[in-house]
């Protein structure tokens, strides 16, 4: 041993040792058991004497080395791979409340906003408060419901606006369902993120138009210049 390990702290590991290293050599010996339950048990206790070991060892001595293989203590039984080839591979996401998707968009040539990215929206909707602020021209459409991610009403929606948006080089005449928003003015939905299929850069919340579509109808100059700059 690298480190000096006293009297009864040396006894105790020697004994968790021995006793792991006869339960080892008994499983091996019989690797099925009597029965799936018998093996489950002779791998729980092992993986168990194996913890012990490890804690008696002093603080300073690595106690998971980097190459160690970690066993997969949910994996079952019947798996007919040996333990100490069965690696357990976890990845954590962090959770954190971030903003929304955004673009910012210029409307009627003049105007200078910003639209919120929304795949949830079954539509792209104004802000009521927006449109008369700015007195855009409004016509009348069928009355449909618009509903919230629960099912629950929010309102009818009854007027539409038509008008010309951009973001940057990317430009189109949109029809807009006017409805009241709330903190958002704009919202372009996935039906236009379906017919434009912008490449979406989560990361760094960018957006790209790319395809085939946009290439033909929407830039005013095609992607693969806009990309090489």
């Amino acid at each position: 041993m690298s480190q000096v390990v006293e009297g009864g702290t040396l006894l105790r590991m020697w004994k968790a040792r021995t006793q792991m290293t006869r339960m080892s050599r008994k499983w091996l010996q019989n690797p099925g058991g009597n029965n799936r339950d018998d093996r489950c048990q002779s791998i729980s206790r092992l993986q168990i004497d194996k913890q012990q070991a490890k804690k008696l060892v002093s603080p300073m001595e690595p106690v998971a080395p980097a190459d160690d293989k970690r066993v997969d203590s949910t994996s079952n039984c019947d798996s007919d791979l040996p333990i100490d080839n069965r690696v357990m591979l976890s990845a954590i996401t962090p959770y954190q409340i971030v903003r929304h998707l955004t673009a910012p968009v210029t409307l009627a040539e003049s105007i200078k906003m910003t639209a919120m990215v929304n795949l949830g929206a079954m539509g792209n909707f104004i802000h009521l408060r927006f449109v008369k602020e700015h007195n855009l021209v409004t016509k009348s459409r069928m009355p449909f419901p618009v509903v919230d991610v629960n099912g629950c009403l929010l309102t009818h929606a009854n007027q539409q606006v038509k008008t010309q948006m951009a973001i940057r080089n990317h430009s189109e005449i949109l029809t807009f369902d006017v409805v009241p928003l709330g903190v958002h003015n704009l919202i372009l939905g996935l039906l236009w993120l379906q017919q434009h299929d912008p490449q979406l850069h989560w990361a760094s919340g960018k957006i790209t138009f790319a395809s085939d579509y946009c290439e033909a109808r929407c830039l005013a100059l095609p992607a693969s210049m806009i990309l090489n700059q």
